[in-house]
């Protein structure tokens, strides 16, 4: 497997892949030194022939076993490709499993992270082109090395000049190919990183197609796409730019041409002199060009499996990525009063805090609002209850016990979230309801489709419930989707519920609606939101004040106006922004 080099030790991994690997570099070596074993015998046959000394016996034995030999090395060919490629994509089905399932063990925040664009290359890209490098390269690399191997041997076995003749150009083949081959890591990195964005680009350009093109006409994002272009390709100029003049200079020595015409040279000095017989030397004219006619093949080959390497390292970083830690004891909690004690947090690679010693107790069937300026760490701190990330300093405790000691699939069955974007799956309208609860009673999917005003848009619809639902929901509005998502939540029927600008896109007669479903329908459930509309949560039992990842004050809507603090700031702000209307200057 080290001859795959990072491919192969990556598909070690899977132990009935790697067998099947090392089956077709076996095969594939074996059936190019057979390949060459056949052509000696051709040779051996057919040299009596040339000066009118047949030996027909000779020549049928000579026949005979080289076709036998070419059979056979066609057959072991074969059964390497076919074990090569089931193995590569055996290695693709589970490198996408493998990734998959990381994914889900990585802390969700983190995995936000990375973006779209990337994920997509890695999962897909990546593992594509490794599929296709192992693939093409197992059984022909055994083949590639056995063959001039082989080769050589019998020349040297024969005449060890004939063999020095045969590998006089690799020397400055090798050179050629080397520098061919160099590519800094900085220059390997921007060509990743380029086709990166490429990736990203033409997500975004699709997704925004709507937004860009409001704009004019799309042109700036077209731009931005065009940009990105332009960087990749600069990339791979400056690449492929240091290798122009010594990849001509290798097409000149590396064609079978001048390797042919040195063997024609020294054989005919030895054949004059009687150091060879005239079979002897036809065997390495036959047989002295195959050392430096593989050598390219090889090359190209090992650009295959440099690009599988780049990808291989992509794949390898997202399977050592730490996992969210499981508790080797889980903890059940007893009840399910929320208190955040002492709660600090750091982004992963950032020095600053997001949050500072936030401490915060939430007893069940509260009504809990999270308010604050953008930026002052509300939707931070709301990721960390169902650990998006882990706190860095202090605990977050659920019933009691510290929420790193739960399972994390018990966990978020106690939680049912509503994030900023809401997102819809492939499906129907009813799968995207039924997602958190398959098992819901027809009554209660009525129930929570009449509170949130889902039943009016299924209605709308020409196959209700069963109609399907179109890539992220672009069918729907951004209020539709939103109530599609609220009501998944409400379905669910978890003890927690964290809704984060849930209601954002919907306009004021309808936010009062879903308020009021809200408070019918999760009476007995601890609700948090986090919200811009301070009108919405001025009934919550407790609102919290957040200002620079802080938590500087909390208590009910008339305590804090009382305090004439950051909250009495900014309701004020907001009463000023409610009465705001357009009006025209007079000018006269």
């Amino acid at each position: 497997m080290q001859l795959l080099g990072e491919p192969g030790r990556l598909a070690s991994r899977v132990p009935d892949v790697a067998r099947m690997l090392r089956l077709s570099l076996v095969y594939g070596a074996a059936a190019g030194g057979l390949h060459v074993f056949a052509v000696a015998l051709l040779v051996w046959m057919a040299a009596p022939l040339i000066v009118a000394q047949p030996a027909p016996m000779l020549t049928l034995l000579g026949l005979t076993g080289s076709g036998f030999t070419l059979l056979l090395a066609f057959f072991l060919r074969q059964r390497a490709e076919e074990l090569a490629h089931e193995g590569s994509y055996r290695l693709e089905v589970a490198l996408r499993q493998q990734l998959v399932e990381k994914l889900s063990r990585v802390p969700l925040g983190v995995v936000q992270s990375w973006g779209s664009g990337r994920l997509r290359k890695i999962l897909l890209d990546d593992v594509k082109a490794l599929h296709i490098a192992i693939a093409d390269a197992a059984p022909f690399i055994g083949g590639s090395l056995s063959q001039p191997l082989a080769a050589l041997l019998l020349l040297t076995l024969v005449q060890w000049k004939l063999a020095l003749a045969a590998i006089l150009m690799l020397p400055i083949s090798l050179i050629c190919m080397t520098l061919m081959a160099r590519a800094t890591p900085q220059q390997r990195e921007a060509y990743n990183q380029a086709a990166e964005e490429v990736n990203a680009g033409v997500i975004e350009l699709v997704q925004g197609m709507a937004v860009m093109r409001t704009f004019d006409n799309g042109a700036a994002g077209w731009q931005r796409f065009t940009l990105r272009l332009q960087v990749f390709t600069v990339a791979v100029a400056a690449w492929m730019g240091r290798s122009e003049t010594p990849w001509k200079l290798n097409r000149l020595v590396s064609a079978a041409l001048p390797t042919a015409a040195v063997i024609l040279l020294v054989g005919s000095v030895l054949i004059a002199n009687g150091q060879i017989t005239l079979a002897q030397w036809l065997l390495a004219l036959t047989l002295g060009t195959l050392p430096v006619k593989a050598l390219e093949p090889l090359v190209h080959l090992a650009n295959y499996l440099n690009d599988a390497a780049a990808a291989t390292r992509r794949i390898t970083d997202i399977l050592a990525q730490p996992e969210l830690e499981e508790a080797a004891m889980p903890q059940s909690p007893k009840g399910h009063q929320l208190c955040l004690e002492s709660v600090s947090f750091r982004y992963p690679g950032q020095t600053n805090w997001a949050l500072r010693d936030i401490t915060l107790t939430l007893e069940p069937g509260m009504r809990c609002a999270i308010v604050g300026a953008s930026g002052s760490g509300k939707s931070t701190l709301a990721r960390l209850i169902p650990r998006f990330y882990d706190v860095e300093a202090g605990s977050i405790r659920l019933g009691g016990c510290d929420i790193r000691q739960i399972r994390g699939e018990s966990l978020l069955q106690r939680m049912a979230l509503v994030l900023q974007e809401p997102f819809l799956i492939s499906g129907s309208l009813e799968d995207n309801l039924r997602l958190a609860s398959p098992g819901a009673s027809d009554a209660a999917l009525k129930a929570v489709m009449a509170a949130t005003g889902v039943d009016d848009i299924a209605a709308g619809l020409p196959q209700g419930l069963q109609t399907p639902v179109a890539e992220r929901g672009s069918s729907f509005s951004g209020g539709q989707r939103q109530r599609i998502t609220l009501a998944r939540a409400l379905l669910a029927d978890a003890p927690l519920l964290l809704l984060d600008e849930a209601t954002s896109y919907l306009d004021a007669h309808s936010d009062r609606l879903i308020q009021q479903a809200l408070g019918r329908l999760a009476a007995d459930r601890t609700l948090i939101v986090i919200a811009h509309r301070l009108h919405s949560v001025v009934d919550a039992d407790l609102i919290v004040m957040m200002h620079e990842g802080r938590l500087v004050e909390q208590g009910t809507h008339q305590q804090l106006l009382k305090r004439d603090g950051y909250y009495a700031r900014l309701w004020e702000h907001h009463l000023k922004a409610s009465s705001w209307t357009l009006q025209r200057e007079n000018t006269a």
